[in-house]
């Protein structure tokens, strides 16, 4: 069987079979892949904190069948202040969710790589607002991936863009926003 080491973010995880999970992690090596965590549920499983969404880790995978198999995994930056603030760990979904729709599987890209890396540690030090960090990344992917040219300015609702291109709706910006309107209303 052979192996691989992938430096990535964890985008999200489904609940599999009995104790395992496929995870989706955004790599710098080999872009978007799914790759199943066998026994990741298991209250005994040593990678289960590993493996939290947001994440940036290092793994190693033996490829599988249909699924290639995480066998080893190292926790890089977890990103742990983002998780103390509800409206940060909404924004970090949106930034996670938008990669997951607009990225194609197994296509490396190291510019949004970047984007995502650099996205996550401005939302995680509170750097700059919310607004603007998911508005720059989600431009700077847009352009990243060709669904707009890099010399033009993007002047619309990137929001309703990426949901025409990817046929599906962002779950985490209507939850971004309805989070938001009820912090401002108490």
């Amino acid at each position: 069987m052979n192996s691989y080491v992938v430096s990535g973010v964890v985008l999200k995880r489904i609940e599999t079979g009995e104790a395992d999970r496929i995870v989706t992690i955004y790599t710098l090596q080999r872009g978007k892949i799914r790759v199943l965590a066998k026994g990741l549920r298991r209250i005994s499983s040593r990678r289960s904190g590993s493996l939290e969404i947001f994440n940036m880790i290092k793994a190693r995978i033996v490829e599988g069948r249909s699924l290639d198999i995480i066998t080893e995994v190292e926790v890089q930056t977890g990103f742990r202040p983002l998780r103390k603030n509800i409206t940060s760990v909404g924004t970090a979904y949106q930034l996670v969710e938008i990669v997951d729709k607009l990225s194609a599987e197994k296509v490396e890209n190291a510019e949004v790589f970047g984007l995502l890396k650099e996205a996550l540690e401005r939302v995680s030090h509170g750097t700059d607002s919310q607004e603007i960090v998911i508005n720059n990344f989600a431009v700077g992917t847009l352009k990243a991936l060709g669904f707009w040219p890099r010399d033009k300015n993007f002047d619309g609702d990137w929001q309703k863009y990426v949901e025409q291109i990817s046929e599906y709706p962002l779950r985490s910006a209507r939850i971004l926003t309805r989070l938001t309107e009820r912090l401002k209303s108490k």
